[in-house]
Parts: structure tokens; C-alpha cells; sequence
């Protein structure tokens, strides 16, 4: 495993407006670009398992995620199939006065990538996606004032 950070990003809202936008409908949209065919394969109090294809190399493949939260704070992933298989992650929300600041650590894997290459795909892959929830959280902030 390959130990990764992603810290110091913010969310230029308060937390509680997130809150609110992780909750929606609209977030699990926000990915649409490079995953598809979500489906939740089981829900067990706060964790569910989802699968899904995520687009990779020119390629869709399969992926199998669990994803525990624990509200409002905290989130934690766990890539059970796919190329990313036995990852781990766990990303904290925190309050910064008008803004949510956004922090994520965990352990990389990868089946198909050496480990440097894997941590820096899964870097890029969680920037592409604080930048798609940015958009989506304005634009379903727009819809809800």
C-alpha cells in the first residue's frame, strides 16, 4: 500500500450546505462523467456497497465500493473490486468559518498501476471529482435558496 494525501481544499460554503448537498440526489450525479451504472448493492445502517463502471484508459471497467459515512464530518471508502482494489480512504469535512474544508488520507492500491503511478492517478481522480462536486454543489445551491 502507498500511503496518499489530499489536503487543504475547501468548499467555499458552510458545512451545513454541504451536508445538505452529500444528501441529495444531486450529488451521486455530480460523477456522472467518468462512472456509470450505479448500482447500490446493499445498505446496512450508515455503510452501503455500491457497484459501478468506472472509465479508465479509453475503457469502462467494474468496481465495487463501500462507503461508510459518518455525518456530518466524515466518510470512509473502501475499494472491495476493480483496479483500485484495497484501497482505503477517509476524507473529513470540517468547518472554516463560511467554507468546508476538505481533507483526505488513506492507502493506495493497484492491480494494474506501479504504486507511484497509482497515487498519482487516484490524486488526479479525487481532484477531477472536488472540482465536479464544486459545480454541482453551485448549481444545486442555486435550485434550493
Amino acid at each position: 500500500m502507498t500511503y496518499f494525501e489530499d489536503t487543504g481544499d475547501s468548499i467555499p460554503l458552510p458545512i451545513e450546505v454541504v451536508v445538505k448537498f452529500l444528501n441529495s440526489p444531486e450529488h451521486g450525479r455530480a460523477h456522472a462523467k467518468d462512472v456509470r451504472n450505479f448500482k447500490v448493492v446493499k445498505t446496512e445502517g450508515l455503510t452501503i456497497t455500491l457497484s459501478f463502471e468506472r472509465f479508465r484508459d479509453g475503457r469502462w471497467t467494474p468496481a465495487l465500493s463501500r462507503l461508510t459515512t459518518f455525518p456530518p464530518y466524515c466518510f470512509f471508502v473502501e475499494e472491495l473490486k476493480g483496479t483500485y482494489a484495497g484501497t482505503r480512504f477517509v476524507g473529513i469535512h470540517r468547518p472554516a468559518g463560511k467554507r468546508t474544508r476538505v481533507d483526505i488520507f488513506g492507502d493506495v492500491r493497484s492491480r494494474v498501476y506501479s504504486p507511484a503511478e497509482a497515487k498519482r492517478r487516484l490524486l488526479r481522480t479525487l481532484g477531477d471529482a472536488h472540482r465536479e462536486d464544486l459545480a454541482a454543489i453551485r448549481a444545486w445551491r442555486r435550485k434550493h435558496r
